[in-house]
C-alpha cells in the first residue's frame, strides 16, 4: 500500500482529548502538514464521538484549505484529482472501559502466570482465573465465567505436544459458557496453548464466536513467548471497539485500517525505532484512564498497560492499586488518607482539570510518578533492582508534555523512568506516536521521515548517574565546548542530590565531558565524553543517583523537591509552608500558602492583600456585602452561578 499512499489522516481518541494529524508528501518526504485537537465527545451532553471528530476534521480542512470529508461527514478515500480527501485514514483509541477477560489455564505458576503477563500488553481487566488445581466444582467455575460478563476468554495451557486432556476439559467448559451467553455479546475466544490442539479448538468455537489462535505462550516449560498472544489480544480489543462501542464504531466505519489501541501503537513505534536505529527506546504515556509503557531494550520489547492507573477517570482506582504510601513518598507534606481520596475523587469527576495550586500540583505529580513506576516495573520486574538504560525516551499524555515548562517535562520523565546513562528526551504533545503506530504497517517510511522531520518536541539530552552520591557534595564535574564559532568553554559542577542545566538550543551542538565523583557512575563509567545536540531545555545533568529517592520523611522531601523543580525551571524554589508539615489534626493548609512560598512571594502576597483592602467599598452597606461575599469565596461564586442559571 505504501506506493499508493501520499496523504494520511490519523486520529487518536483519548478519554479527554481527541487528536488528529494530517500528513502529506512535501519535497519527496512525508511531513506533518496540520494538526488539531478537541474534547472527546463521549459523555454528557453528546454521547457521540463522531461529533467531536467531525469538528476536528473541519478545523483541519479550514487550516489547510483542503476538503477532507463529504457532505455526510465520511472521510473521502482515496484522495481524488482535486486534492480532496486522503489516501489512508487510520484510527487509534484508548477511550472506554477495558476488555473484561477470563483466563483459563492449567498451572498458576506456568501458563496462568504467562497469560496474565500477556494481558498487560493491551487494555484488559482480568476478572476471573480458572485453573485445574482450584478446589472448585465445574458449576462454580462456570458461574465464575458467566458472572464476569467477559469480552474475552483467554484459553491456554499445555506445552507443545504436552498436556491435552486437561486443556480440552477446560475448552469444553469455556464452550458451554459461551453457549449460555446471548449471541449479541458473546466473548471472543483466544487460544494460546498446546498447538497440537489448535485445530480442534478452532472447530469447537468457530460456529459460536470469533476465534483467534496464537502461538503457545509456553512452547516448553522453560520458554515464554508473549508476543503472538499479545497481538491476538490487541485484535480482540480492536474488534470490541469496532463492534460494541457504537459511538466509536461509527467513526471506525470510515477507516481502512480499523482501530488499534493507542498503547499498541506506542509499542509498535518503540520496537520499530529500536530496530531502525539500533538503540534502546522507551515510550511512556500518562492518560486520564490508563498508564502505559513500551520499552525496547537490548533487542527485547517490554510493555505494560494498567487501566486502573490514571490521572483522571481512573484516579480512585489508581490510589487503591498503587497504595497511599507509594504516593506519599513523592509528597513534600503530610497527607492523610482522606486527603488523597478526596483529590482522586475530584479528579475522576473533572478529569480534564489541571492543578490550580502548588499543593494540587504536588499531588498530581505524586500520582504520576508513583503510578508510572508501578507500570514500568510490571513491564520488567528487573527494573525494580537495576536502573533502566535507554538512549531515547518519548513522553506522551498531557500530564507529561504540557506542564508549561520544558524543564518540568524533562524532570517528570526522569523521575518516572529513572534511567542510567545518556538519554535523548522528547515529548509528543500532539499525539503523533499513536498515529505513527496506526500507519506503521501500511506506510513504514512515514514513521522514520516524520521523526527525522522534528515533529516531536526535543527537550534535550540527560546525563544521568547511578549510585548514591553524597548529598550536597560535588558529584559531577562538567566541561562544555559549544561548536558555535567563538563560543567560550563552560565549566560547571553539580552537587549530589541536585540537577544542573546548560541551555543549548535545538540544532546546536557541543562536546560534553562529564567526570563523576564519589559513588556516582554514568552507565558504569566515571568519565563520559560525547558530542550532542541541544533542545528546548538543553543539557540536563542528573546527579541525584539511583535508585532515586526524594527522602524518607515529608520534611526531607520538603527540602529536596522544591529545589529539583527550581534546578530545571530556573524559578526560585517554592518553600513548603510549615503548616503543611503538621500532623493531620492541625489546621489545614490554605491555597494562599502556595502563593507565599518564598520570602519574595510572601512580600508580594502581602502587598497584593493590602492593595485589595485599600480598594474595598467604603460604605457600610458595601462593607457588609463585602464581608458576606468573602466569607467563602468559592461557595459564593458557585451560589452566584446557580442564581444565574435559575434566573
Amino acid at each position: 500500500m505504501a506506493d499508493n499512499v501520499r496523504s494520511i489522516l490519523a486520529a487518536d481518541f483519548g478519554s479527554v482529548y481527541t487528536r488528529a494529524v494530517l500528513i502529506d508528501i512535501v519535497d519527496g518526504e512525508y511531513r506533518l502538514v496540520a494538526r488539531s485537537e478537541g474534547r472527546t465527545t463521549d459523555g454528557f451532553p453528546v454521547y457521540d464521538m463522531a461529533l467531536g471528530f467531525d469538528r476536528i476534521v473541519r478545523e483541519l480542512a479550514d487550516s489547510t484549505g483542503r476538503r477532507l470529508a463529504d457532505s455526510a461527514g465520511r472521510i473521502t478515500t482515496p484522495e481524488n484529482t482535486n486534492r480532496e480527501g486522503v489516501d489512508l485514514f487510520a484510527l487509534s483509541a484508548s477511550i472506554g472501559r477495558p476488555l473484561r477477560a477470563v483466563v483459563i489455564g492449567l498451572m498458576p505458576s506456568v501458563s496462568i502466570q504467562s497469560a496474565i503477563r500477556a494481558t498487560t500488553g493491551t487494555y484488559i481487566d482480568v476478572r476471573a482465573v480458572i485453573s485445574v488445581d482450584q478446589d472448585r466444582t465445574e458449576e462454580d467455575k462456570l458461574n465464575a465465567i458467566l458472572l464476569s460478563y467477559p469480552d474475552v476468554i483467554f484459553l491456554t495451557g499445555g506445552t507443545d505436544g504436552g498436556a491435552s486432556e486437561a486443556v480440552m476439559r477446560n475448552a469444553r467448559l469455556a464452550q458451554f459458557a459461551v453457549r449460555l451467553i446471548d449471541e449479541t455479546r458473546r466473548p471472543t475466544l483466544i487460544f494460546s496453548g498446546n498447538q497440537a490442539l489448535a485445530t480442534r479448538i478452532h472447530e469447537m468455537f468457530e460456529p459460536l464466536t470469533t476465534v483467534f489462535i496464537a502461538d503457545n505462550l509456553r512452547p516448553d516449560i522453560e520458554r515464554e513467548r508473549l508476543e503472538a498472544a499479545r497481538y491476538q489480544l490487541g485484535r480482540a480489543f480492536d474488534r470490541y471497539k469496532e463492534t460494541r462501542q457504537k459511538s466509536l464504531a461509527s467513526v471506525a466505519e470510515r477507516s481502512q485500517t480499523g482501530i488499534i489501541s493507542s498503547a499498541n501503537g506506542q509499542t509498535i513505534v518503540a520496537e520499530y525505532l529500536s530496530k531502525a536505529g539500533d538503540t534502546d527506546v522507551a515510550i511512556i504515556d500518562a492518560g486520564s484512564g490508563a498508564f502505559s509503557v513500551a520499552v525496547a531494550e537490548k533487542g527485547r520489547v517490554y510493555s505494560s498497560i494498567r487501566t486502573d492507573i490514571g490521572l483522571g477517570h481512573s484516579a480512585p482506582q489508581a490510589l487503591e492499586t498503587i497504595g497511599a504510601d507509594a504516593i506519599r513518598r513523592w509528597l513534600p507534606f503530610i497527607a492523610g488518607d482522606s486527603d488523597l481520596k478526596n483529590y482522586a475523587m475530584n479528579k475522576s469527576l473533572r478529569p480534564g482539570s489541571i492543578p490550580m495550586t502548588l499543593r494540587e500540583s504536588y499531588l498530581e505529580h505524586a500520582f504520576l510518578r508513583a503510578g508510572m513506576r508501578r507500570v514500568l516495573v510490571e513491564a520488567n520486574p528487573d527494573w525494580a533492582e537495576r536502573p533502566l538504560t535507554t538512549s531515547w525516551a518519548i513522553a506522551c499524555g498531557s500530564a507529561l508534555t504540557r506542564t508549561g515548562s520544558a524543564g518540568y517535562d524533562a524532570l517528570l520523565i526522569l523521575d518516572c523512568l529513572q534511567p542510567d546513562g545518556v538519554t535523548v528526551l522528547e515529548s509528543d504533545p500532539f499525539g503523533l506516536i499513536p498515529a505513527m503506530g496506526a500507519i506503521a504497517g501500511d506506510v513504514p517510511a512515514a514513521v522514520v521521515q516524520l521523526l527525522e522531520g522534528g515533529n516531536l518536541t526535543r527537550l534535550g539530552i540527560a546525563f544521568s548517574g547511578a549510585g548514591q552520591p553524597r548529598y550536597g557534595k560535588p558529584a559531577m564535574k562538567i566541561t562544555i565546548k559549544p561548536q558555535a564559532a567563538q563560543a567560550p568553554r563552560i565549566k560547571m559542577t553539580v552537587d549530589g542530590g541536585r540537577l544542573g542545566v546548560y541551555p543549548l538550543p535545538a540544532g546546536e551542538y557541543a562536546t560534553v565531558t562529564v567526570s563523576c565523583r564519589g559513588g556516582l557512575r554514568i552507565n558504569g563509567k566515571r568519565r563520559v565524553k560525547l558530542t550532542v545536540e541541544g533542545g528546548a531545555l538543553g543539557l540536563l545533568f542528573d546527579a541525584r543517583g539511583r535508585a532515586l529517592s526524594a527522602g524518607d520523611t515529608p520534611q526531607t522531601r520538603a527540602e529536596r523537591l522544591p529545589y529539583w523543580v527550581a534546578d530545571v525551571t530556573d524559578d526560585p524554589p517554592h518553600e513548603v509552608p510549615e503548616r503543611w508539615l503538621k500532623p493531620p489534626d492541625a489546621p489545614a493548609a490554605s491555597d494562599d500558602d502556595s502563593d507565599s512560598a518564598t520570602a519574595d512571594g510572601k512580600r508580594r502576597w502581602w502587598r497584593r492583600r493590602k492593595a485589595d483592602e485599600s480598594a474595598k467599598p467604603t460604605t457600610e452597606e458595601d462593607r457588609i456585602a463585602d464581608v458576606l461575599g468573602n466569607k467563602d469565596g468559592d461557595e459564593q461564586d458557585e451560589l452566584g452561578d446557580l442564581r444565574n442559571v435559575l434566573s
